[in-house]
């Protein structure tokens, strides 16, 4: 899944994360819908622009960047005022970029010093966001995106304890876990609903939609492991599979044993057979 599209649908379903990202309480997403807007006449996007069914509250506009774009700023305010050009000149606004890292952001600054130094104007950088608070699920979840696999992977796991713990109506768990799956999967394109359920600690994808999904593209379950030595062998050589996707990652010895159980011993022994032959 593209990291944009995948920022798209967490502030679409989860739009608390969002005002709490830029600091604003959780409360203010009341009212608005988060949609994607064209421009047609000049033929600009933008990423995203929640807007508010409140006169009074301000529309905020929304772009992220997880690749370097030294014209981020000036783009986005072309945006901003061509939107309030054609809509509603008199309106009120805020803009916020979103960026995986801080090198991303463009160097030369000056141009825009004083929109940026206004409070109609938010920076988030993923990758030094403050770990999020129980009921923040939502930013929790944005803070895997940029985070590395085994980090996204661990505050997954932390979060799926979380949303099990929490009460919360079933549409909204499933709604969670299918975001915080979504996640994974883009940092582990290549996992089955085995590996996914191994890795998160979790026994029920088999209802969700990203299984379902799944298994329309012919990846559901094949035959059930017969005797107990059997599913044992099984869920070994699934363990050693993730560990030989999880090294060619680059992860470390000590990341992917605690990740798939497997000795250090084995994992070495995987990563010696990973060395190409002289």
């Amino acid at each position: 899944m593209k990291t944009d599209a995948l920022f798209y649908r967490l502030f679409q379903e989860l739009p608390a994360c969002y005002f709490e990202a830029i600091g604003a309480d959780a409360a203010a997403a009341e009212g608005y819908t988060f949609t994607s807007e064209e421009l047609k006449h000049i033929g600009l996007r933008l990423d995203g622009v929640f807007v508010p069914s409140r006169p009074a509250a301000p529309v905020h506009f929304v772009e992220v960047y997880c690749y370097a774009a030294p014209k981020a700023y000036a783009n986005l305010f072309a945006k901003v005022f061509l939107w309030l050009e054609a809509k509603g000149p008199e309106q009120d606004w805020h803009a916020s970029v979103f960026f995986a890292t801080r090198s991303l952001e463009p160097t030369v600054l000056r141009p825009y010093r004083h929109l940026l130094g206004s409070d109609q104007v938010s920076r988030v950088y993923l990758d030094e966001m403050p770990e999020a608070a129980l009921n923040q699920v939502g930013l929790g979840i944005l803070g895997m995106i940029a985070a590395t696999p085994a980090q996204a992977l661990a505050k997954a796991q932390a979060l799926l304890g979380q949303v099990g713990s929490a009460k919360r109506l079933e549409a909204s768990r499933r709604k969670v876990i299918e975001l915080i799956e979504t996640v994974i999967l883009a940092h582990f394109p290549n996992l089955g609903r085995k590996e996914l359920e191994q890795m998160l600690q979790v026994k029920d994808l088999r209802d969700t939609k990203v299984y379902q999904e799944a298994k329309a593209e012919g990846k559901a379950e094949g035959k059930a492991e017969g005797k107990a030595e059997g599913k044992a062998e099984g869920m070994e050589a699934k363990s050693e599979e993730i560990a030989l996707r999880l090294l060619a990652k680059k992860s470390s010895v000590e990341a992917v044993v605690e990740l798939t159980g497997l000795s250090s011993r084995q994992v070495q022994r995987l990563r010696k057979r990973m060395r190409p032959k002289p």
